[in-house]
């Protein structure tokens, strides 16, 4: 317990930093963990410029093949797994707010299949980047790629590759 304080408390305190100089971040927990309870955690909660969602992970297609539903005993359904998450970008609270439709079954992470539900889904992971980008635009920031073969090259602006300017 003392080890999940301890980085608790240092992820906390990365996120005041970035927040003080005027950059971003995001800080996530599943939504029903004791640390939403934490002094430090409520406190980063209140300040100024910082939303706190709840998202429902079946959303963005969170499935693990091994979970059931526990009233009907169906295999490989979406896994509802709320989590609340902390960020003190507005484009990235905008992309990740999204809660379940209600038009699915669930599975419940039961018997081990939780662990393989500590992954990100790659839709989960793409709203994070649209958010990233859609704040780096915001702020001027961002230039595209210069073409579909090149993705996996950022082309960042001539101000951030050469100061590290912040994005926050």
């Amino acid at each position: 317990m003392n080890q999940a304080r301890t980085h608790l408390k240092f992820c906390l305190e990365l996120a005041r930093l970035q927040h003080k100089r005027g950059r971003g971040f995001i800080f996530e927990q599943p939504q029903s963990a004791n640390s939403w309870k934490e002094a430090d955690v409520k406190a980063m909660c209140a300040l100024p410029g910082v939303y706190r969602l709840v998202v429902d992970m079946c959303a963005y297609g969170l499935k693990i093949d091994r979970t059931r539903n526990l009233e009907t005993g169906e295999t490989g359904l979406l896994s509802k797994k709320p989590i609340a998450v902390l960020t003190n970008v507005p484009e990235l609270a905008e992309y990740l707010n999204k809660r379940c439709d209600g038009t699915h079954k669930h599975g419940a992470l039961l018997g081990g299949t939780a662990e393989a539900a500590a992954r990100y889904s790659p839709q989960f992971v793409s709203a994070i980047l649209k958010g990233i980008r859609a704040h780096m635009k915001t702020k001027g920031l961002w230039r595209g790629f210069p073409s579909r073969q090149q993705r996996h090259f950022e082309d960042w602006s001539s101000e951030v590759n050469q100061t590290g300017q912040n994005l926050g």
